[in-house]
């Protein structure tokens, strides 16, 4: 996947509309229309307590939701990222604000929209670069609350992750009708400063631990909680998990290749195919709709192995003793 900084694919118009039923008897039907183009030989009701979350333009309905729901657009969404950046950063205001990368599906249903500031990085070695970044996250379709997270991405190949220890605290309530003003969010420059350091440190950590290549794809898939069912006592389950399971194996090694060629083979470079994965999940039907998932997973593996390697009591083959079966014959 390519990254995407169009913004206006995801500010259309969205409106709550009335839903109204054809009467009468069993076949009765649902139909969303304004009032005046309505069918006169046709009897129809209004169901009362219930709208629709649809696109006016296309007719594209995305939710139903009870009377009272508070819709909040994307681009309400967007102007409260920007007072989050704005405190984030400690800024006047955001025109060093940049859209990094935008992922949704076709149907624009939900979106994540991830802001960086243009001229803020982190240099890691003098050859090492990430941004930090602001993802808000919005959808019409319910499948994700109106929220607010901290990552950060290397700018090298655009690999992220999510760190979700660092969601940043914003209550937003969908039965009230007023958005919360400026300066709700508890968050400013020292917060960020205190993650960067964090991050250095156990960038560092990751980086003097070797790893051998062998068991980069078992790290791979307890990192990203990845599970494939190659045991299914059903033929068509376990030969579809086969087949998923060779995508990612062939695809992974090919990354393994690329980041031990430029990393060496240690912790770090497990890191970058992790999130390479995690950034642009190959094996999946639709992986629009992991990204997001995938990338809070790597966050958490990042934070937590960082401080099992530091542990004496810490053995590679305990940790990997879940997965290894998979890797120990050819599917």
């Amino acid at each position: 996947m390519t990254r995407n900084t169009n913004i206006q694919e995801i500010l259309f118009s969205v409106e709550l509309t009335d839903i109204y039923q054809y009467l009468p008897g069993p076949n009765s039907q649902l139909a969303l229309f304004e009032m005046e183009e309505q069918e006169e030989e046709k009897e129809i009701s209004k169901i009362p307590h219930y709208k629709a979350i649809t696109n006016p333009k296309t007719g594209q309905v995305f939710s139903v939701v009870t009377d009272g729901y508070r819709l909040v657009t994307n681009q309400e969404a967007l102007d409260l990222a920007r007072q989050c950046f704005q405190q984030l950063f400690g800024m006047q205001d955001t025109e060093q604000m940049v859209v990094f990368n935008i992922v949704a599906p076709q149907s624009r249903s939900f979106c994540h929209v991830d802001l960086i500031h243009q001229h803020y990085s982190v240099n890691i070695w003098a050859r090492e670069m990430w941004l930090p970044y602001l993802r808000v996250t919005n959808s019409y379709n319910r499948s994700r609350a109106l929220r607010f997270d901290l990552g950060f991405c290397r700018k090298l190949c655009d690999n992220g992750m999510i760190f979700e220890r660092e969601t940043i605290p914003y209550k937003f309530y969908h039965t009230r009708q007023e958005i919360s003003p400026v300066g709700q969010f508890r968050v400013d420059f020292e917060r960020l400063k205190k993650l960067e350091a964090s991050f250095r440190e156990s960038v560092d950590r990751l980086n003097s631990y070797p790893v051998p290549e062998e068991v980069f794809l078992p790290l791979t898939c307890i990192a990203l909680g990845l599970e494939f069912d190659l045991q299914s006592d059903d033929a068509a389950t376990r030969a579809k998990e086969e087949e998923r399971f060779h995508t990612f194996k062939h695809g992974a090694k090919t990354l393994v290749a690329k980041y031990v060629d430029e990393l060496g083979a240690n912790a770090y470079a497990v890191l970058s195919v992790i999130t390479d994965i995690a950034s642009r999940p190959f094996f999946y039907r639709t992986p629009i709709w992991m990204v997001d998932r995938l990338q809070k997973r790597a966050g958490r593996w990042f934070d937590d192995f960082a401080i099992e390697i530091s542990k004496p009591t810490f053995q590679m083959d305990n940790y990997l003793a879940s997965t290894m079966v998979w890797f120990s014959q050819e599917v």
